[in-house]
Parts: C-alpha cells; sequence; structure tokens
C-alpha cells in the first residue's frame, strides 16, 4: 500500500465548475447548453474510472491544495469508500442530466439554465466531499453544495418554493457556522489536527463528555440535509 500523489481529484471537481460558466454562456442554445452538462458528466465519469485501479490496488491518492497551518489545510484523499461514492454519484450525474434535459423540455420549466448551471456547481461540490481528508475540505465543499442547492429548492418560484428556500438557506447557515463549525473547532482542540483516521480522531476522548457534545454538535450540523428525525 502507498500514497500516490495526483492532480486527478482536482481534475475530477473542477470538470464541472469548469461546465457552469459554459452552461450559463449557452442559455439561447439549449442543445449545447445541455450538452456541456452532458459531455462534463462523461468526463468526470471517466477521470474518476481512472482512479479505481490503483485504489483497488489498497493505494490512496493524495493532493494538498493549500495549507493555511499544521493540521488545517484543504487535502483530498482518494480512497475505497471515497471511489465508490464517487462513481456513483458521477454516473447517475450522466442518467440524471438525460433525465432533466426531458423532464424540463416537456414540462416547459423556466428559468432551466439556472438550473442546470446550480446542477453542474452541486456535482463538483458532491465529488469534493467524496474525496475529502479532513474536516475542514469537507466543510468547505459541503457548505458550497448547500448554497448551491438553494436555487433548486426554490426552482418553482412559487410562494412554497420560495417559503422552502429561504428556511433552507436559513438553516443551512445557522446550523454550519453555529454548530458544524463548533464541532470542528473543538476536534482540532483536541486531536491537533482534522485529517480523517482509520481509528477516529477522538480515540483518546472516548467516553467523555467532550465526546458526545462534539458528537451532538456533528448530528445536527449535518442534519441541514434533512436527515430523519432532525429534518
Amino acid at each position: 500500500m502507498q500514497t500516490i500523489i495526483s492532480i486527478k481529484p482536482l481534475l475530477a471537481v473542477l470538470v464541472s465548475l469548469l461546465a457552469a460558466p459554459l452552461i450559463l454562456l449557452s442559455g439561447n442554445r439549449p442543445n449545447l447548453r445541455e450538452s456541456w452538462s452532458i459531455l462534463a458528466g462523461i468526463i468526470k465519469f471517466s477521470i474518476v474510472m481512472s482512479m479505481v485501479p490503483a485504489i483497488f490496488a489498497g493505494n490512496t491518492i493524495e493532493l494538498t491544495l493549500v495549507r493555511f497551518y499544521e493540521g488545517i489545510d484543504i487535502k483530498f484523499r482518494v480512497d475505497a469508500l471515497g471511489i465508490i461514492f464517487a462513481n456513483i454519484a458521477s454516473f447517475l450525474w450522466i442518467v440524471t442530466t438525460f433525465y432533466s434535459v426531458g423532464y424540463m423540455r416537456s414540462a416547459k420549466e423556466h428559468s432551466q439554465t439556472r438550473f442546470f448551471t446550480c446542477f453542474a456547481i452541486s456535482l463538483s461540490a458532491t465529488i469534493g466531499v467524496a474525496f475529502s481528508a479532513n474536516l475542514i475540505t469537507l466543510f468547505v465543499f459541503y457548505e458550497i453544495l448547500s448554497l448551491a442547492t438553494v436555487p433548486l429548492v426554490g426552482h418553482k418560484e412559487t410562494p412554497e418554493a420560495m417559503d422552502g428556500a429561504r428556511k433552507y438557506f436559513l438553516y443551512l447557515l445557522s446550523l454550519s457556522k453555529t454548530l458544524l463549525l463548533s464541532g470542528i473547532i473543538i476536534v482540532y482542540m483536541v486531536a491537533g489536527t482534522t485529517d480523517f483516521a482509520s481509528h477516529g480522531l477522538l480515540k483518546n476522548a472516548q467516553g467523555s463528555t467532550l465526546l458526545f457534545v462534539t458528537f451532538f454538535l456533528f448530528l445536527y450540523g449535518f442534519a441541514k440535509g434533512g436527515v430523519m428525525p432532525v429534518h
């Protein structure tokens, strides 16, 4: 088992992010707009699949983008669980894009360009979550995912949809800043790092009150995604 330094995780994240402005600029040409989305999905899936042999051989792929301080950085790590999640997400994006094109056109939905643009950004954030090597990276991409999906929640622009989008925006901001970020800070103070570890970051704090407090901070911090029973 060895650690391979590669730019592939970054490329997998960037593909649909780079497609977003192309989708936005092609708003008056629906066929071209949706072609960008489909093409980006195929390229993303191909990049993710290209990492499968190395991961199945027992290796991990890593890439550090930015180091702010010791134990605090934006870093990707591709492991077995991450590659499975990324493969499912990138493959389903291709399928869902074809479905969305048919649905949006047949229903004559408004703001289709906005929909596909936010959809592309959401996929970049999802792959970023899958390949996160630490809590800081996970937090950043989870927040990008949350913000990118706000327009999708309120897409219909009916009073109910707009009210739902406002609540979603309020919850994700308040829960992330007060609970999720607080949990990450506690983990860093106790463990001295935010990097994911196979045996856990707080193994020395097992059974302590701090461990239970941190657990609930993460539980409710991530519950903004509509997880039962705190949805």
